[in-house]
């Protein structure tokens, strides 16, 4: 798995050279290094280039600075469950989207549950560009069942809250939110 997502940065960075620690160095793109001075922790996504000081706590935030194309971000969204994300100063363990959240990109588009969010999405003004871009998804079971499930990302890309919107008008409960401070 650490080999694809390898291979997803280098269709984005060019070649990268391996280093130890599930560790992979690159040329950097900010600074324009002679030599290969970014490196990005496969593992836990924290990358920095030792030049010129860029850095981020996240591949999708890496991304997010290279202007990546839409195909890059879905490709990426494959290893969103994979990669887990360390943080020195906070612990993010307690907050995890949903077990049954499911993306607009993952779902066979004839489920009935996938038109309702996405025409409740719709009519909010959302575009599909604003439901990738924001990870935008819904859960048809489960504690957020019947509900949108609209994430919260800090600056470095790493969930931080996310609340449940109900796509149904006469539901019990019109939103959810997780036990956790905003």
């Amino acid at each position: 798995m650490l080999k694809k997502l390898q291979t997803l940065l280098e269709s984005l960075l060019n070649r990268g050279s391996t280093l130890q620690n599930d560790e992979v160095s690159f040329y950097c793109t900010f600074c324009h290094h002679s030599k290969k001075k970014l490196q990005v922790n496969l593992r836990t996504q924290m990358w920095q280039c030792w030049v010129c000081g860029a850095k981020g706590r996240s591949i999708y935030h890496l991304f997010k600075k290279l202007k990546a194309s839409k195909l890059h971000f879905e490709k990426l969204q494959e290893f969103s469950g994979y990669i887990h994300t360390v943080s020195k100063d906070k612990s993010y363990d307690e907050l995890a989207l949903p077990v049954e959240f499911k993306t607009f990109l993952e779902v066979d588009s004839g489920n009935p549950e996938y038109h309702n969010a996405l025409g409740y999405l719709r009519k909010r003004g959302l575009t599909r560009e604003d439901i990738l871009r924001y990870n935008i998804g819904y859960c048809e079971t489960g504690q957020y069942s019947k509900m949108v499930v609209v994430p919260s990302y800090d600056k470095d890309g790493i969930l931080n809250f996310f609340t449940g919107r109900s796509y149904y008008k006469d539901a019990s409960f019109k939103h959810k939110n997780p036990k956790v401070t905003k």
